[in-house]
């Protein structure tokens, strides 16, 4: 079949048949052999090409669903659905084109599930969902617990409760976190809240429990339990699981303002400050809102001496970004200047050559005549050169001019540097 030939979803090469799911997936079965080809594999250009032919068949299932039709759009999506999951096996779709569709698929069949569906058409869907759970049909994909989560959105019973809770007594979802958040959702529905808790309380290792059952406790200011909670969760993760630490100490950061206790606000702003560089800037504030001003330089010179003690680039920028917060310029450039490099200084240029730019300029010149004298090699001619032309947009170009002389002059056989030398504009 030829990849030109356009196949409609409203029609059927030969005889009408009826819009049924097995129409739909002999269309849809017919539009992926076109963009295999011969080589039985979707590579990037045939899975654009497939993208822009299932298109209509996604716009019929969106509209069928807009005119209420959401027995015809169902079969369409779940169709598409399996039919496209099938085509991820073998593809290229470093683009996302097929997962577009797949995503879209999913978000119509909530849709669908959110409306006031008849009986029937509400049955089949959940029995839909229960049996591509069961089956398997999306099992290495993230949308297999998907089903779960649908078929949890349309239950109406317990015998239907049962159902769900039966495919996840096995072996391979004891530990599973999405299987256990689906049991927690079956458990609140069919027995309540303290059912629930009772749940959450039991499988505490889960930390989305863990986290919802100390953001419960918080609201019912039971702050001694919400805290102990959080350091359990400490001692619990930070061995196997360090990453998840800074969540519990979020959360007893959040305990401490509740609890309006100063002391313990300082110790743990302090410490996601030093242990999350990259998002400081809260904590920084936090600490700084619990002290007098004129408390605060003492304890802040305490904190940069532990900073300047662990030697860290991560704790240089923190450094410097207390300089830059207190604008305290002269110690910006110090700091700067202390640990020279040119990535540094591109990086706080903006501070520092509002403040001082020759002090700027003559930070640049040294660290560029260093680089060329360590690394004699293209590559470090390039990058000088490169910054010697970020003084030139500063402003200093008789600057720029007498290094370049100077690289020249004190350089005369490096025939890389003076070839690099000649490119600057």
């Amino acid at each position: 079949m030829e990849k030109n030939k356009r196949i409609s979803p409203g029609t059927n090469p030969g005889e009408q048949k009826q819009e049924t799911q097995k129409y739909y997936q002999k269309l849809l079965r017919e539009l992926i052999l076109q963009a295999e080809g011969s080589q039985g594999y979707l590579a990037i250009e045939s899975v654009a090409w497939l993208h822009e032919e299932v298109k209509p068949f996604s716009k019929l299932a969106r509209q069928k669903y807009a005119d209420k039709d959401y027995q015809v759009a169902s079969e369409l999506t779940c169709t598409m659905l399996e039919e496209m999951t099938r085509a991820m096996e073998h593809t290229d779709d470093s683009k996302g084109d097929i997962a577009r569709i797949i995503d879209q698929s999913l978000n119509l069949l909530m849709d669908i599930a959110s409306e006031d569906l008849t009986r029937e058409l509400r049955k089949y869907l959940f029995e839909y969902f229960i049996s591509a759970f069961r089956k398997s049909t999306f099992y290495s994909w993230n949308w297999h617990f998907r089903m779960l989560d649908l078929a949890l959105f349309l239950m109406k019973d317990d015998n239907e409760a049962q159902k769900i809770l039966s495919l996840l007594d096995k072996d391979k979802y004891a530990d599973n976190e999405e299987a256990m958040q689906i049991r927690l959702q079956v458990i609140r529905q069919t027995k309540g809240e303290k059912e629930a808790d009772l749940y959450m309380q039991q499988n505490l290792a889960h930390p989305a429990f863990r986290t919802e059952l100390i953001e419960k406790a918080l609201r019912d200011e039971d702050f001694v339990k919400a805290r102990k909670m959080a350091m359990e969760g400490i001692r619990q993760d930070e061995k196997e699981k360090p990453g998840l630490i800074f969540n519990w100490y979020e959360l007893l950061l959040k305990i401490a303002h509740a609890e309006q206790n100063p002391k313990k606000i300082i110790e743990y702003a302090r410490f996601l400050f030093i242990e999350t560089p990259d998002e400081s800037f809260p904590y920084y504030w936090f600490m700084k809102a619990q002290f007098e001003a004129v408390k605060w330089p003492d304890y802040l010179e305490g904190l940069i001496s532990e900073l300047k003690s662990r030697n860290r680039w991560s704790d240089f920028n923190l450094i410097a970004k207390i300089y830059i917060w207190e604008e305290w310029w002269d110690r910006l450039f110090e700091h700067v200047n202390q640990n020279l490099r040119l990535n540094y200084l591109e990086y706080y240029e903006k501070y520092l050559s509002d403040y001082d730019q020759p002090k700027l300029i003559g930070l640049y010149t040294k660290a560029i005549l260093k680089l060329v004298e360590e690394k004699p090699d293209r590559k470090s001619y390039q990058e000088a050169c490169y910054f010697i032309g970020r003084m030139i947009l500063l402003g200093a170009v008789k600057e720029a001019e007498k290094l370049v002389k100077s690289l020249q002059n004190d350089y005369p056989a490096r025939k890389a540097l003076l070839d690099e030398l000649k490119k600057i504009k």
